[in-house]
């Protein structure tokens, strides 16, 4: 089955503010029939990183989450400006979020988490070799 794209026929900036912007474009389907779409501005990438210390063990950081206003589990990781190698911002994400730099970065793969709304790229590393380094982080 051959996969045809859209067809982007206009595009309005409905919202922009330093950290999102939000566009609404008009659209037309392979079979013709035209839509609007919203999607998200693309700047930079995401970097996650999965870290494994000598026991085996992975990291898991605990962290305040606005939207559903709790503390949760997740992985370190977050935005990669454009301009920054993916395995420099995960290992500087690494260290705002928890104090630890990885010596040893794998890339095991990436992905595109919000395909539907966005076209930033995913990346996740495994790192490993984790010594403590600091960098000051986000407010």
């Amino acid at each position: 089955m051959e996969i045809v794209a859209w067809k982007r026929l206009a595009s309005r900036l409905l919202l922009s503010h330093p950290r999102l912007q939000v566009f609404e474009d008009d659209v037309e389907l392979p079979n013709g029939y035209r839509t609007t779409y919203l999607r998200f501005g693309d700047h930079g990438a995401t970097a996650t990183v999965l870290c494994r210390n000598e026991a085996g063990r992975i990291l898991l950081q605990r962290a305040y989450s606005y939207p559903p206003n709790q503390v949760m589990l997740e992985l370190p990781g977050g935005l990669v400006p454009e301009g920054e190698d993916p395995a420099d911002g995960a290992n500087r994400e690494l260290m705002e979020e928890v104090g630890l730099r990885a010596g040893k970065l794998t890339l095991l793969g990436t992905y595109f988490s919000q395909n539907r709304r966005s076209a930033r790229k995913s990346y996740v590393y495994l790192g490993e070799e984790l010594t403590e380094a600091s960098l000051p982080g986000d407010p």
